[in-house]
């Protein structure tokens, strides 16, 4: 974390003002802030504003998955009131994430237009046919 952010050839970090907070300058700052904060062995420090440096107020662990949802190239929607991932809602709404994304911006959609005659592309329920037809319990 101090060596990215200090390095001001890292595009991603230190050339781009992405910086470490004075408090956490120290170790043992930094320790007594990650053992009152949730720290636990699988996770890792996650800066929740992607564009604001790491401080107490921005920083959360998390796991891998929430990372890899907390990105910059992350593409936010509004789904049932909350803010979640493309990829969150297309998996809650049983889509594939490819075709909302591809709705979204090659054909202008906004997410709600995306989804709004979803059932005509859902894929049929696995106990169903490409006819309709039962073929095995629901």
């Amino acid at each position: 974390m101090m060596a990215r952010c200090s390095n001001l050839d890292d595009p991603n970090y230190g050339g781009r003002g992405i910086a470490v907070c004075k408090r956490w300058q120290t170790f043992a700052s930094f320790y007594r802030w990650a053992m009152c904060s949730g720290y636990q062995e699988h996770l890792t420090i996650d800066r929740v504003n992607n564009d604001q440096g790491y401080r107490p107020g921005n920083c959360r662990w998390a796991t891998p998955h929430e990372q890899a949802r907390n990105t910059r190239r992350t593409v936010f929607v509004q789904h049932e009131g909350q803010r979640i991932s493309l990829t969150d809602a297309a998996a809650a709404l049983g889509l594939s994430y490819g075709w909302l994304q591809k709705r979204m911006k090659n054909e202008g959609m906004s997410f709600e237009e995306a989804v709004a005659n979803v059932r005509a592309y859902r894929k049929p329920p696995p106990h169903l046919n490409f006819l309709g037809t039962r073929r095995g319990a629901p």
